[in-house]
């Protein structure tokens, strides 16, 4: 493979890599890997890690699934969380704070003073991001199968190429994490629960289900006997806030330690730009290091 450096507006607005983009202002390097099983996960996957780091260090992995409208296009699944969704823009501002509204009024200045001191307390580390193309498992009658296989492929093929690929990612379960945005919320659960022994935390971002659906999926969750941690994060205009609540309160039920967020904003990617990818960053940075991981919590 060869290298490629990219401009910082042309990383984060998610132009294509061919393999290795740096960007000089980031503190995060992307590489993107050939995949084996395309039918499934396209081409390629994309694997965003820290540039500076100790050289013993090992960092948490989580893997992220893009919502609906990237099932369509490979490419466009590929880069959603590095440039649309704003996990670029929210390393930076992690790695450099302090945090300040970028775009819309989402989140207040007494809200983001809060994650301030939180962060002056607890630095943001750095992790290994996993994004993976996914294709809607529900596009065809026999989605129960197709769940099945994308879970496997991501547990049997993905991580162990990111793992071999990456020597500093981290190979145990507690220290890996798999999340998803919208749809990519709901599926992520669907493949928790399938392959419980390969994650030791979720989190779902405005995850898309219903509110009737919510009991009988943290039933499910608990009944696989995971995770140890959980995130839920919906937000005022969520059209699955109902569901995304209602989620949280069952899993604490069920004794499973569960963060949830809500934040003012629509279910789009200006709210995931200003807020919505930063504080999973956070959490998954803290949580799979088995930290306090609180980040906000609250009625939107």
């Amino acid at each position: 493979m060869s290298s490629l450096l990219l401009s910082r507006r042309a990383l984060l607005s998610g132009v294509p890599a061919a393999a290795v983009a740096r960007s000089p202002t980031t503190g995060f390097d992307v590489l993107e890997l050939p995949v084996g099983n395309t039918k499934l996960l396209g081409n390629s996957l994309l694997v965003i890690s820290p540039r500076r780091r100790a050289a013993k260090d090992s960092l948490p992995v989580v893997v992220l699934l893009h919502g609906l409208g990237e099932t369509h296009d490979q490419r466009a699944g590929l880069f959603a969380w590095l440039g649309p969704y704003g996990l670029g823009r929210a390393w930076e501002r992690l790695e450099h704070p302090p945090l300040e509204r970028e775009r819309e009024a989402f989140v207040s200045e007494p809200e983001y003073a809060e994650l301030n001191r939180s962060l002056s307390d607890q630095p943001f580390q750095g992790l290994v991001a996993v994004c993976p193309f996914m294709p809607n498992p529900y596009a065809s009658k026999d989605s129960a199968t197709r769940l099945e296989l994308y879970a496997r492929a991501l547990v049997e093929e993905v991580l162990p190429g990111v793992r071999a690929r990456v020597p500093a990612a981290a190979k145990d379960a507690a220290r890996t994490c798999i999340a998803g945005v919208s749809l990519g919320g709901a599926v992520a659960i669907e493949v928790l629960v399938r392959q419980t022994a390969a994650f030791g935390a979720l989190a779902a971002v405005q995850g898309a289900y219903g509110t009737r659906l919510a009991p009988v999926l943290a039933r499910r969750i608990a009944e696989a006997g995971a995770p140890r941690a959980a995130y839920v994060a919906s937000s005022s205009g969520d059209p699955y806030r109902a569901a995304n609540v209602e989620l949280a309160k069952q899993l604490e039920k069920r004794n499973i330690p569960t963060q949830a967020s809500l934040r003012k904003g629509p279910h789009s990617q200006g709210w995931l730009v200003e807020i919505g990818s930063l504080e999973l960053l956070l959490w998954c940075d803290r949580a799979l290091r088995g930290q306090n991981a609180t980040t906000h919590s609250g009625a939107a």
